[in-house]
């Protein structure tokens, strides 16, 4: 081999193995370009799956803390469907942003739920016993029942005058009572219970208030009994008027034991006396002397056996009009000139007549009258 095809047969090599090198290179860059890609790409893959992993996390996290809340929400009212509803719409949720909703949603339902209770409640409330005879009152509950916010519950509530209706159902009902034709009734509401007669009835219930009328009840008197009761003015006071109604208790133990109506009323004397002691003085002069003499007068006033002084008037032996005019109204007179003075006569005993209901007369007679004890009410209006 010649020189010249030995050197060209060696540079011929040498530019194939440039060749091969450069080629070796690039597929080397290329092997390292892939695989940062690749690492890059997994790593990407990983830190997405691991977001991802953490906020399914967060939102299972979420979803049963919410369906705690949803339970808790809804523990006063455990049968109703939409709670298993709301629970499930959580479920399915697939963000955070969505069961937050779903609570907001169930947190307002109960809201109006509530609401709608509690205006129920009052309506039933402030209808009371009356409730039943109502017409408007059912109508009005199930309007709030298919209400479905707060302001359409006000707003059905703004549509009835309940005081109105209430009073219109309770004179219907106090007519009928009063149809009877007693004279007398027991009135009892929520806290109080009235003895009254039938011309103070229908006034006494145009006084009540809307919160009085719950439990409002009439019922009538069917029978009246008189009894005669002897006290003395230490238990009643001022001697009782015809007319006026009181009330009967029992000094001992303080118990109530009846209503009653004063028929007549009566001072109970044998005696009157009175006497009295002036003291006298008056000087005397003579040839310029002065004396001064004192003397005492007595003065008593005895009027023995009254009960007979109103016999032998009425037989005619003393003067009826005279009589009549000194001892008329004695017993106000007196209490009028106690009260000026402030004087009282404990010694005084009153004779009563008592109109009671007649139920409560064996509980009264089995009192001595030394146990009982007169409260006044006023024209019947006072509760016990």
């Amino acid at each position: 081999m010649s020189a010249e095809e030995y050197s060209d047969k060696v540079k011929s090599l040498k530019s194939k193995s440039k060749k091969s090198s450069r080629i070796y290179y690039r597929h080397l860059r290329s092997v390292l370009i892939l695989a940062l890609i690749t690492v890059i790409i997994v790593s990407s893959y990983y830190i997405y799956t691991n977001i991802k992993a953490e906020d399914q996390v967060r939102l299972e996290q979420t979803k049963e803390s919410s369906i705690i809340t949803v339970n808790n929400l809804f523990e006063a009212y455990p049968s109703d469907h939409r709670r298993l509803s709301f629970i499930a719409k959580i479920q399915n949720s697939q963000s955070i942003s969505e069961v937050n909703e779903v609570v907001d949603e169930a947190t307002d339902y109960i809201q109006v739920k509530e609401y709608k209770d509690s205006s129920i409640g009052q309506i039933i409330a402030m209808y009371g016993s009356y409730y039943d005879y109502s017409s408007r009152a059912p109508e009005l509950v199930r309007k709030i029942q298919s209400a479905n916010s707060i302001d359409e519950i006000d707003e059905y509530f703004s549509t009835i005058d309940i005081k109105s209706e209430i009073t219109t159902v309770l004179n219907s009902y106090v007519d009928y009572q009063l149809s009877s034709g007693d004279e007398y009734y027991y009135v009892k509401t929520k806290t109080t219970r009235i003895f009254i007669n039938r011309d103070n009835l229908k006034k006494y219930v145009e006084s009540l208030n809307l919160g009085s009328l719950d439990g409002f009840s009439v019922t009538s008197v069917k029978g009246m009994d008189k009894v005669t009761i002897m006290l003395s003015s230490d238990q009643c006071g001022k001697l009782p008027e015809i007319g006026e109604f009181i009330k009967i208790y029992s000094k001992n133990d303080t118990n109530f034991l009846t209503y009653a109506i004063v028929d007549n009323s009566y001072m109970a004397l044998s005696n009157l006396k009175y006497s009295e002691t002036k003291m006298v003085s008056s000087v005397v002069e003579d040839d310029g002397n002065e004396d001064t003499l004192e003397s005492s007068s007595s003065v008593s006033y005895t009027l023995d056996n009254v009960p007979g002084i109103l016999h032998a008037t009425v037989a005619g032996k003393l003067d009826y009009g005279s009589v009549s005019n000194k001892f008329s109204s004695y017993g106000q007179k007196l209490n009028e000139i106690e009260e000026k003075t402030q004087i009282f006569d404990d010694n005084v005993n009153y004779v009563l007549i008592v109109s009671i209901p007649s139920e409560q007369i064996p509980m009264l007679i089995s009192k001595n009258s030394e146990e009982l004890v007169i409260v006044r009410t006023l024209g019947g209006l006072d509760d016990v």
